[in-house]
């Protein structure tokens, strides 16, 4: 008889622990779907501002882009007019008329 009644207990208490843990468990992962929502939200947040960023600076982009086009196509063809100078004295030489004398 005794034995039983200790039976009990113990089965009574193995319950009281096991619906401890299962609560514990849902605390746990209800955590973790919060924690994923949150890092969805995060991401979709950077995502928009992102995109937002560059839909806003886009003309100041294309406007800095079609500078740096037009100037680089200027120093391209500035290439071919240094071509015939040795250096840079040579070119100034070349300029002045002056073919051997040094630039001071």
């Amino acid at each position: 008889m005794e034995d039983q009644k200790e039976l009990k207990n113990l089965l009574l208490e193995n319950l009281e622990l096991a619906k401890e843990n299962n609560h514990m468990l849902k605390r746990l992962r209800n955590g973790q779907r919060w924690a994923t929502i949150t890092k969805i939200i995060y991401w979709l947040f950077l995502i928009g501002l992102s995109v937002g960023a560059y839909y806003y600076l886009e003309p100041y982009v294309k406007t800095v882009r079609g500078i740096y086009d037009t100037n680089s196509s200027y120093f391209e063809s500035m290439k071919g007019s240094f071509s015939d100078a040795k250096n840079f004295s040579d070119f100034l030489n070349q300029i002045k008329g002056k073919d051997n004398e040094p630039v001071q």
